[in-house]
């Protein structure tokens, strides 16, 4: 009797759990290589803010996730810099021929989604392309979407951008030697 209520117990908590922790997925890269080497110098373009499904547009998201690539590629020896406001890859390809870079990244946002989790049960979400482009030639290294969503039991106060340093440390991680 009591190994089935001890079942049941666990049955009904383990739900509660596993909706405590944030979820991250960034898949292995498509060249399934190290892509850049230490002390390469990366441009990391400013992407436009993202939008949501509603559709409403959050300010400073794009300023934010350029910030969080940079600090997560420096983190990791990468000599990596804030670039200007870029509206495509292209565009932001020709910034870092200027600014001598060997390595260019578009972080671009598919979709960026504040929710109020703690009401909603909905949880806040950060979907990006990240484009790893050589500069010099042009090429695409990398080309594939990031993303993470936040737990799913909180008590407010959670925010998208929150979920940023994780994702772009694992980003880093799988595009680094």
């Amino acid at each position: 009797m009591l190994k089935c209520i001890a079942i049941v117990v666990a049955a009904l908590i383990f739900p509660l759990l596993s909706g405590c922790v944030h979820k991250y997925a960034v898949p292995v890269p498509q060249s399934g290589a190290n892509l850049i080497p230490k002390n390469s110098i990366v441009y990391v373009a400013t992407p436009p803010n993202g939008r949501d499904d509603r559709p409403r547009t959050y300010e400073y998201s794009g300023g934010w996730t350029s910030s969080a690539m940079v600090q997560a590629l420096s983190n990791r020896g990468i000599r990596a810099v804030v670039g200007a406001p870029a509206k495509s890859p292209s565009g932001a390809l020709g910034a870092a021929r200027v600014a001598k870079a060997q390595y260019m990244v578009f972080p671009g946002i598919v979709h960026w989604s504040d929710r109020a989790t703690e009401w909603s049960g909905m949880p806040d979400r950060i979907t990006l392309r990240v484009i790893l482009t050589e500069v010099r030639s042009g090429e695409v290294l990398d080309n594939r979407e990031i993303r993470a969503s936040s737990r799913w039991a909180t008590f407010g106060g959670d925010h998208p951008q929150e979920l940023l340093p994780i994702l772009s440390e694992q980003w880093a991680a799988s595009i680094c030697q």
